[in-house]
């Protein structure tokens, strides 16, 4: 409520009101690198971690109109909400006995036409915590795009983008202490 009272211009206006919201819009997207130890990209903001999955995999989708789209079983919901309409280009890899998605299970699940793995870094239902530097790695080597959905986990666990090749990267504000309707993602893509 403070943010929207003190910088409620729109931050693409060249007036005051809309550059001191620039301004504090830069300050805050390089508060979510710093503590995300994110240097190599940019951040994107969006409503949340919803909008910001749809946006990665219908982005992909677009750019490769008959690629395959990797998902780990127990990805978020919103994951699974937007694969879903797009069911023909959906491929599927199911975590192992305990709970994760090894790498060894994602090479093997990996096609020729796959474009973009989709992960949860902390599943939402179970509590897994996915090694996701080594899957993000191993999808770099063969090629293939990286969605990390780190709603779950931003706040929670040490996120280190630094270590990992993943290029999409999602995280939603509330889940660590912001406000609701804000999230976004890290991306490594142009």
């Amino acid at each position: 409520a403070e943010a929207a009272a003190r910088w409620s211009g729109n931050p693409s206006s060249g007036h005051a009101a809309g550059r001191a919201a620039a301004g504090k819009l830069r300050l805050l997207k390089a508060a979510v690198a710093q503590a995300l130890d994110f240097a190599d990209g940019r951040v994107v903001l969006m409503s949340g971690a919803t909008e910001a999955n749809s946006w990665v995999i219908r982005s992909v989708l677009a750019r490769y109109p008959s690629c395959r789209i990797l998902v780990a079983a127990d990805v978020h919901a919103s994951v699974w909400r937007t694969v879903r309409l797009f069911a023909e280009h959906m491929d599927v890899v199911s975590p192992d006995g305990a709970g994760r998605v090894t790498p060894a299970a994602l090479a093997a699940a990996l096609t020729p036409d796959t474009r973009l793995f989709c992960c949860s870094h902390a599943a939402n239902e179970t509590g897994v915590i996915h090694d996701v530097a080594a899957l993000s790695s191993l999808c770099a080597r063969r090629g293939v795009l990286c969605l990390v959905d780190g709603a779950q986990a931003v706040g929670h666990l040490p996120v280190r983008l630094s270590e990992g090749c993943c290029e999409f990267y999602v995280f939603a504000a509330h889940k660590f202490g912001g406000p609701r309707g804000v999230g976004g993602v890290c991306l490594r893509w142009d």
